[in-house]
């Protein structure tokens, strides 16, 4: 590790040692223990034109006693592209070979690091999908020869970076020569420069008719909720809400997973949710009376305790959809599908880059009748 950093640095790099070793209860106290960087002093800047001898000084010290080996990206000059193991095991013999003849590792939970030399700033203006993609150019990755040894509940784990590529770090390719392959990349997954301004990404909405509107908003809560199932069965998202619809229909509480914050409700998946749903009941005509009626049954459970909404957003919601200044997740993968796949819920094989509200959206403006077929079937149900 230590012959390693010292070759980075001949070369001009910037380094520095993470702590190597992480003792916890659980594995993933023990894996933030063993990732804690220890040689970033205070003040320090990602910046091209940022260096610190007095970091890279420190951070050889320290790998002669061990430790891991992280390399900062844009103070070196290096676009770090960060590729999550559950899209790396889809398209990961895709990304070697588009990348070719770039640095390329596999760290431990299967996903790659791709390093590029920075020679077109406008190239590293990105942002990946979260859980999916990550643009870690004003951060840093872990690098190969790096091991880290975790020690946990009585478990001993030792976890690898290994490379894959034929090139070192410092031998990496030119961002500029990679443009086709990172524009696929980004494409893949729907990644979108940094920049864009809120105007830009604002989507305006469609509601249905206010014929329908008037139908819709005369329905008992637990018909809307049984006519929204059947408009994202429609739309094709039936079985990513299922778990969510049927525990508001029974008015128990959706399980979260909270492992960071196990004192409130995480914000992912719950905003995630409120906005999805409220914001496509109110597509088919939820009046705001029905969502506030159905913010007051949403309540979530983490780790057996018991949590209610934050702050009812139904009111917001109602009206920045009107407005069309409602947006979550507008670009990437659909925020609900990655919030299930954190917590072991329903997936769709095929990777999908649209949301629950865009399809609802599209439904309602293409095809408004189909939400009047689906409610006369809700309401048939009802009378048998």
């Amino acid at each position: 590790m230590y012959r390693y950093g010292v070759e980075l640095w001949k070369r001009g790099f910037l380094v520095f040692a993470i702590k190597g070793v992480g003792y916890g209860f659980s594995r993933r106290e023990a894996l933030l223990e063993a990732k804690k960087p220890v040689t970033i002093p205070r003040g320090f800047v990602y910046r091209l034109d940022y260096r610190s001898r007095q970091v890279t000084i420190a951070s050889l010290n320290f790998l002669r006693k061990g430790g891991g080996l992280a390399v900062p990206g844009i103070n070196n000059g290096l676009m770090w592209i960060d590729i999550e193991g559950r899209l790396a095991g889809e398209m990961g013999d895709m990304v070697l070979d588009r990348f070719n003849g770039c640095f390329i590792e596999r760290t431990p939970r299967g996903g790659l690091h791709v390093a590029l030399k920075v020679d077109d700033l406008s190239l590293v203006k990105w942002r990946g999908v979260k859980g999916f993609l990550d643009n870690k150019t004003y951060g840093y990755c872990i690098t190969y020869p790096s091991r880290l040894y975790l020690k946990y509940s009585g478990v001993e784990e030792e976890l690898v970076y290994e490379k894959l590529s034929k090139v070192d770090l410092w031998d990496t390719g030119k961002a500029s020569k990679y443009r086709r392959a990172l524009k696929w990349l980004l494409g893949e997954v729907e990644g979108y420069v940094a920049d864009v301004s809120p105007a830009e990404g604002s989507v305006k909405y469609n509601c249905v008719p206010e014929p329908v509107q008037k139908l819709v908003s005369g329905l008992s809560l637990n018909r809307l909720l049984l006519l929204f199932q059947l408009v994202c069965d429609e739309v094709g998202c039936g079985r990513c809400v299922e778990y969510y619809l049927s525990q508001l229909y029974s008015s128990e509480p959706i399980e979260l997973k909270n492992p960071a914050y196990p004192t409130s409700v995480p914000r992912g998946l719950h905003t995630v949710l409120e906005v999805e749903l409220l914001g496509g009941l109110r597509l088919i005509g939820a009046s705001p009376k029905q969502l506030e009626e159905l913010c007051s049954r949403i309540k979530y459970t983490v780790d057996g305790k018991e949590y209610s909404m934050e702050t009812p957003p139904a009111r917001n919601l109602y009206y920045n959809t009107l407005r069309g200044t409602y947006s979550i997740a507008l670009k990437g993968l659909c925020p609900l599908m990655v919030a299930n796949s954190l917590h072991g819920r329903y997936v769709p094989r095929t990777l999908c880059t649209s949301t629950l509200v865009k399809k609802v959206s599209s439904l309602t403006q293409n095809n408004p009748l189909k939400i009047l077929e689906l409610l006369e079937a809700v309401l048939e149900l009802e009378t048998r």
